[in-house]
């Protein structure tokens, strides 16, 4: 399932893959939903569309966790080439 890919990009760090995976992903949700859409009489496949739908959100918890673990250190590594940066600026003009 392309969902259980994303999150296994998302382990390994692999954000490229993971953007990719999310696009393709996504076109098959929105033809999934045109598709049901006329088709929703059937308990059965009503319960099916629920229950992936519950592991699509639950999965996309654990790859928004990692994303956004990924991007605060991110973050601190610009913070840290920022004062590195500054600090050498200020040792060129003494």
């Amino acid at each position: 399932m392309d969902t259980q890919k994303m999150l296994d990009s998302a382990r390994a760090g692999e954000w490229d893959g993971l953007v990719q995976l999310e696009s393709a992903r996504q076109a098959k949700i929105d033809q999934i939903l045109q598709i049901n859409q006329s088709r929703i009489k059937d308990q059965e496949l009503v319960a099916r569309q629920s229950e992936l739908i519950r592991n699509i959100l639950s999965t996309d918890e654990e790859i928004k966790r990692l994303t956004c673990s990924w991007m605060d250190k991110i973050q601190q590594e610009l913070s840290v080439i920022g004062v590195d940066k500054r600090l050498q600026q200020a040792y060129v003009h003494i």
